[in-house]
């Protein structure tokens, strides 16, 4: 090289790490579930964060709440990359009105026939 400038070596580039808003029904086994998928996508380069919402067994008010949540965090400049929300279908009149809340803001409802536990482990 002319001037006897050295090249430095190029440092692979990381993707920044993916933020997804995970907001569940449940407030102790879901959470620590999601937190065990957490650990395990930290490693490959995306980051969960984790909310859980203590309002009771209604798909719709985990919905709205996780709405609340990313809303926030975007107006804080700290917005999410995608936002899911956790809920068993159970018996739950709300449901319907959770899957169309859901549906019209962009939000992922992912919804369990069984407990979610069950469900977990089926597919670990």
């Amino acid at each position: 090289m002319a001037g006897g400038q050295r090249r430095r070596p190029t440092r692979p580039h990381r993707q920044p790490a993916r933020r997804i808003l995970v907001v569940t029904e449940g407030t102790r086994t879901e959470p620590q579930y999601v937190e065990g998928l957490n650990r395990y996508l930290r490693s490959k380069g995306a980051t969960a964060i984790v909310k859980p919402v203590s309002v009771g067994k209604d798909p719709l008010k985990v919905v709205q709440k996780c709405v609340e949540k990313r809303d926030e965090a975007a107006q804080n400049d700290k917005g999410y990359d995608e936002s899911v929300c956790l809920v068993d279908v159970d018996e739950h009149q709300t449901l319907p009105a959770a899957v169309q809340l859901a549906e019209r803001e962009g939000i992922r409802l992912l919804i369990s026939n069984l407990k979610f536990e069950a469900w977990l482990r089926w597919h670990a």
